[in-house]
């Protein structure tokens, strides 16, 4: 087991060697999704924005909030949250769909989870442009404490990137699992505090929720800064607690089958 966790831990490490290879194919992915289209990516974007828009002009009036922090607060969720569903249901395919190049290349196998990670972070960006159009919209306002964005986005990422490679081995192996996400995403997206604010819930219902739902610390980490706020140290915690055991979790599922991928697809 010791010999297997450490060819893992090598096949992890060699990926940092193929960056150029990771760089460019997630290029060609994205331009390839959206080739001979007028916006390109930015009909993601566009779905996003339209989606942010409606959710903000139905469901605001309802709870009662202010536009200057419901829409915000909205748009920040989902652009999060977008990146968050991507990256689950295209590593359910990191290595089904790239099937024959894993056959015919020596490539280290968590190149293709990194592949999909870095594909995602470009989607991701391009959604950024949404939030200030938010801000101006609603005649809210950020303030520095957004730059601490960028590092509960990087321990967003490190969070994503063990989720993507246990969904990517087990995708292989149980090729019924990437429809069973896709089944749950939804239900996990109403039991996310996106589209509502944890305060909306009965203390003891919201508490159980929130306390088992890791994606609310992810949204939040990457969210309170954006909107000028300053994540809880509870929040930065639990996430980083995350990280950790499910690297530990991954590492472990990786040994134990890394030499058996190839043979499941």
């Amino acid at each position: 087991m010791l010999e297997n966790l450490k060819a893992a831990m090598a096949d992890i490490a060699r990926s940092r060697h193929y960056a150029s290879l990771i760089h460019i194919l997630g290029w060609q992915d994205m331009r390839h999704r959206y080739r001979r289209s007028f916006l390109g990516p930015f009909w993601l974007v566009a779905s996003t924005a339209a989606l942010v828009a409606t959710i903000c002009l139905i469901l605001g009036p309802m709870f009662g909030l202010p536009p200057e922090q419901y829409v915000p607060y909205v748009a920040a969720g989902m652009i999060v949250w977008g990146l968050i569903v991507s990256m689950c249901t295209d590593s359910c395919q990191a290595f089904i769909s790239q099937s024959t190049m894993i056959r015919q290349t020596a490539a280290p196998l968590f190149t293709y989870v990194a592949r999909v990670a870095w594909r995602n972070t470009l989607l991701f960006a391009h959604n950024l442009v949404i939030f200030p159009v938010a801000l101006w919209i609603s005649g809210a306002h950020s303030n520095m404490n957004a730059l601490l964005a960028v590092p509960g986005f990087l321990l967003v990422l490190a969070n994503l990137a063990w989720i993507g490679l246990v969904l990517a081995i087990l995708s292989a192996r149980y090729r019924d699992l990437p429809k069973t996400i896709d089944s749950v995403i939804p239900v996990l997206m109403f039991m996310t505090p996106i589209m509502w604010k944890p305060e909306m819930m009965p203390l003891r219902i919201g508490v159980k929720i929130l306390q088992f739902n890791p994606f609310y610390w992810m949204i939040d980490l990457v969210r309170v800064p954006m909107m000028g706020g300053i994540p809880p140290g509870k929040v930065w915690v639990g996430a980083a607690v995350v990280a950790l055991v499910g690297w530990v979790v991954a590492l472990i599922l990786f040994a134990r089958t890394r030499e058996r991928i190839v043979y499941w697809l």
